[in-house]
């Protein structure tokens, strides 16, 4: 499951996001806030994209392969961006909790 989530709180984090990584530990995640929509261009693995509404539930999810780019989900408000690995848990998720640990700035 997912234990450590990097926040992409500006341009170049969130322009960059996991394009040229050779791949995303099943425990790591990469959240987008306000952002409903992502692709996989340039990526070189599969990922489980997460849709959150303003509340942090979670309304839908999908895996993208490379060069794909993710659905329009309806109400989506927030994305994490997960390993493929952790599909199987989504399907039971309704919400996400974050605790954030040492602080937090852009």
């Amino acid at each position: 499951m997912i234990k450590k989530i990097k926040i992409a709180a500006n341009f170049w984090s969130r322009f960059r996001g996991l394009m040229f990584k050779n791949e995303l530990p099943e425990d790591e995640a990469l959240l987008f806030l306000n952002c409903s929509r992502v692709h996989t261009f340039f990526m070189k693995f599969d990922i489980c994209v997460i849709y959150l509404d303003k509340d942090f539930n979670v309304i839908d999810y999908e895996v993208l392969k490379p060069w794909q780019i993710g659905s329009k989900v309806e109400g989506a408000k927030h994305l994490l961006e997960a390993s493929s690995k952790v599909e199987p848990y989504i399907k039971d998720m309704t919400k996400l909790t974050i605790k954030v640990e040492g602080g937090y700035s852009e």
